[in-house]
């Protein structure tokens, strides 16, 4: 089977889940809360309108929300196999391990691609509800769309490494809790401790590279970072097949072992 065919069959699954809402409804969230938090116009925030209002929320955006994005759609997306008890079908498929790996993560990546889309169609809109309700020109700002994509392909780049550890744990484990939870802890925990306990490197954890595109101080090492969280989701990736390849053909082991002592 070749791999556009693979892929297709991936779209399709995702048809019966719940990634979709998920997308739609979290994307929302952000811009919803910055359009009825927003203060009353003066001159501060007209002169720092976009800051303000744009900046503020993609840096939630990236940080919180994107990673989260992929610890439950790697989870969600995996979790269609196990809950429907698929797995063997779909290794009995004429289809290549990577193939089916790939598949999937590839569609991982595109979820989160519509998702970033999303948010910026709901933050234009919120920008034009504000603009009509106290005039500051919000959307004057859009001319400034070349930044815009950059901080948006920044955002998912930072993020790779972060969805690659999260399509491995949502791999490895068949419990719906277990890689949210971990993937849940890794952020929390680790950024704290690096910033609480002042551990050297802490800015190439993995969880960290999301906040660099928008720190000062990480403004001129942000290629490196980018070329670090490609690292990261290469090592990840390969780690999740390795182990993937090894899981099956142990089983297949047993099976033959099986058919041989009946």
């Amino acid at each position: 089977m070749i791999f556009t065919a693979s892929l297709r069959s991936e779209f399709l699954k995702t048809k019966r889940s719940s990634v979709v809402y998920l997308t739609l409804v979290a994307a929302f969230m952000i811009p919803f809360v910055l359009v009825f938090d927003h203060g009353s116009p003066n001159s501060e925030l007209i002169a720092n309108g976009w800051d303000n209002f744009y900046r503020e929320g993609f840096q939630v955006f990236a940080f919180l929300f994107l990673p989260f994005f992929y610890v439950l759609t790697s989870t969600l997306i995996l979790q269609i196999e196990v809950r429907c008890n698929t797995w063997k079908q779909v290794l009995a498929s004429p289809q290549l391990y990577i193939h089916i790996l790939l598949a999937k993560f590839i569609v991982i990546q595109i979820l989160a691609i519509v998702f970033v889309l999303v948010f910026n169609i709901y933050m234009i809109v919120g920008c034009a509800i504000i603009d009509s309700l106290h005039n500051l020109n919000y959307l004057t700002y859009l001319e400034r769309w070349p930044e815009l994509i950059q901080l948006n392909i920044m955002a998912l780049v930072t993020n790779v490494g972060i969805s690659a550890l999260s399509f491995w744990l949502a791999l490895r484990f068949k419990n719906f809790i277990v890689p949210i939870g971990i993937g849940i802890l890794l952020w929390l925990i680790g950024p704290t401790a690096a910033l609480e306990l002042k551990i050297p490197h802490f800015d190439k954890y993995v969880f960290v590279l999301p906040f660099t595109i928008m720190a000062k101080k990480f403004e001129y090492q942000r290629a490196f970072y980018q070329f670090l969280s490609v690292g990261y989701g290469v090592f990840f990736f390969t780690i999740a097949y390795l182990e993937f390849v090894w899981q099956r053909r142990s089983l297949q082991v047993c099976w033959k072992k099986e058919k041989v002592s009946n």
